[in-house]
């Protein structure tokens, strides 16, 4: 049965619809109250045109009890033009641990917790894993408000093979592990998406092109932004036009075709030669074996059989 305060809502309400002109709707955010208690929100934010923000994520953003921002200031900009004002504090790389007992005791309270990055999804290349970790872990309820991502926006624009693709995030600065990075993207049988600084993108740039000149890349700026901008071509030709204009700044993101498919016949000779040489300098039979299957998709029998056909002795 109506309440009584309904009933007598009734009449004025018809009354006022009679007289449209009269009647003023306003949509107003969702009060926290109606947010589930004792959940965390990992929530997108914009990755450059602020209209990308989400009316859901808007309203997670107004009903939670506290905000954790990647940079406060950056999240404080972003929220003030929608009237958020909501409890804010840092958590970023460096103060990410000293979070955790923090969300895990709001969460035990009933509290509702977002956590947002400076632009895109929290966690992709950005602070948050500890956190989550922690809230998983206290048993919370942990839900994303998807939105904005640069990497799928640069995969999207890139017009490169997307059924499959990696996500490879920043490179190493140098040594072994910054060579093994460049080696695995040149060789991966499926897209690859990179991030770079403005300053280093051009040693990027540069480093696959020495390792793959003809390979297709699209190189995206600014994604969303007025100064947006795609370059699709060569990994040569993208590294011979950024290095006629070292001073470009922007956000960059960097997507690689995967690898061309190799000949099968060539691919199977070259896998035999260096089977050979690995038999020849005495490696043992099982390690062999073990490698033979997790690398070249080999059955067990396939790669003995291989190992044992390629034995000076059985030549």
């Amino acid at each position: 049965m109506a309440s009584k305060a309904a009933a007598d809502l009734a009449p004025a309400l018809k009354e006022a619809l009679r007289r449209a002109e009269d009647v003023t709707l306003t949509l107003a955010p969702l009060a926290g109250a109606a947010l589930p208690p004792g959940t965390l929100y990992l929530v997108a934010m914009p990755i450059g045109h602020q209209g990308d923000l989400s009316p859901r994520a808007v309203d997670v953003l107004a009903g939670v009890d506290l905000i954790l921002a990647e940079d406060t200031r950056v999240a404080r900009d972003a929220l003030a033009w929608r009237g958020i004002r909501t409890p804010m504090t840092s958590c970023f790389d460096h103060n990410e641990r000293l979070r955790v007992d923090l969300v895990a005791a709001r969460l035990a309270e009933g509290r509702r917790i977002a956590l947002v990055s400076d632009a895109g999804m929290p966690l992709v290349s950005d602070p948050g894993h500890l956190v989550v970790r922690a809230a998983v872990a206290a048993g919370a309820t942990v839900t994303a408000v998807p939105g904005p991502s640069a990497a799928l926006a640069a995969l999207a624009v890139s017009g490169l093979p997307s059924a499959t693709f990696r996500f490879a995030g920043f490179p190493p600065r140098k040594g072994g592990k910054r060579d093994a990075f460049l080696d695995a993207v040149v060789s991966s049988v499926d897209t690859s998406i990179l991030f770079e600084a403005p300053q280093r993108i051009a040693a990027l740039a540069a480093a696959l092109a020495a390792r793959a000149p003809d390979r297709a890349v699209a190189l995206c700026r600014d994604l969303t932004k007025t100064s947006e901008e795609v370059r699709r071509g060569t990994a040569a030709g993208i590294a011979a036009a950024l290095a006629a204009e070292p001073e470009i700044r922007g956000e960059f993101v960097l997507v690689v075709a995967p690898a061309p498919p190799r000949d099968a016949q060539g691919g199977a000779a070259d896998l035999e030669r260096i089977v050979a040489a690995l038999v020849r300098a005495g490696t043992p039979t099982a390690p062999l074996v073990a490698a033979l299957r997790e690398a070249a998709g080999l059955s067990r029998n396939e790669a003995y059989a291989l190992v044992q056909r390629l034995k000076p002795e059985a030549m």
